[in-house]
């Protein structure tokens, strides 16, 4: 067997081997046949017509190494992201950042990251808003779906909805509407506060239920960020706050550091982007 030379590309060589069967099945009619001459009408016909089934032929086998060349590697893949504050895309003069606005650092060119999340979005305004629509309406491969902190607000919030109920009822639908489009569901817990007491539990614990319920992909994230931040230590706040009173949102190092994590959990739970991640900003965790 021979081997691809390193800078040729597969198309290039598809042709290179087309065009010498081309030529070679050219050469295997007999010379006297391919003289054509209209004093004899039949030879004529029968000539044309061998010549225009060895072109049918070549531009068949072209098409076919065309098509083979175009494997699954080469598609792109598209991930949408629907979630609040801190995994929306921010821009200055604002110091909070998001994980997802970072997502796609961790990632070759094929995959295409569209981030629809929105501070203050929880399940519910999320969906009454529009934004879950849009967010399917897309056509993505895959959907993050990260919700919980503007949940867990006080009933009197519009935004507000309980644990044990309504978010799990969410969940559940985005869940069921996403695998409706074709796309994966991939549930991910609520990055944790750097609170004392971390609201978030019941929240973390109802979507971990959910995707054992509805059997969905799950990131812990939740438990994930509450590593990192006992790692950072003392200093956590200052390493990836992005002010100093905010125990919820991320600076830009904080961000990546989390973006890094999803990353690294997504590539573990979805074996089609494993050989895309290209771990460009390894963490230690």
């Amino acid at each position: 067997t021979t081997s691809q030379p390193a800078n040729l590309p597969n198309a290039s060589v598809h042709l290179c081997v087309n065009a010498f069967l081309f030529l070679k099945m050219i050469a295997a009619i007999p010379p006297t046949a391919l003289h054509l001459t209209f004093a004899n009408p039949l030879s004529l016909n029968t000539n044309l017509t061998r010549l225009f089934s060895t072109c049918i032929m070549f531009v068949a086998c072209s098409l076919a190494a065309g098509a083979a060349d175009r494997s699954p590697a080469d598609t792109t893949i598209k991930i949408a992201i629907a979630s609040d504050s801190t995994a929306a895309t921010w821009s200055a003069p604002h110091p909070e950042r998001g994980w997802g606005q970072y997502l796609s650092e961790n990632f070759d060119e094929r995959v295409v990251i569209e981030n629809f999340a929105k501070p203050g979005a929880s399940t519910r305004t999320f969906l009454d808003g529009g934004l879950w629509a849009q967010a399917i309406a897309s056509h993505p491969n895959y959907v993050l779906i990260q919700f919980g902190h503007n949940d867990s607000h006080t009933p009197d919030h519009p935004e507000h909805t309980d644990a044990a109920g309504l978010y799990r009822q969410l969940l559940r639908r985005f869940v069921r509407e996403a695998r409706a489009t074709g796309a994966t569901p991939i549930l991910i817990t609520p990055v944790a506060r750097r609170t004392p007491e971390d609201t978030l539990v019941p929240y973390a614990e109802a979507m971990k239920a959910v995707a054992t319920e509805t059997h969905t992909p799950l990131i812990d994230l939740h438990r994930l960020s509450q590593r990192l931040y006992a790692r950072l230590g003392p200093g956590v706040q200052e390493e990836v706050g992005a002010r100093k009173s905010d125990l919820s949102h991320f600076n830009e190092a904080g961000a990546k550091r989390i973006a890094r994590i999803v990353a690294e959990e997504l590539s573990q739970a979805v074996p089609d982007l494993r050989k895309h991640d290209s771990n460009r900003n390894p963490i230690v965790r």
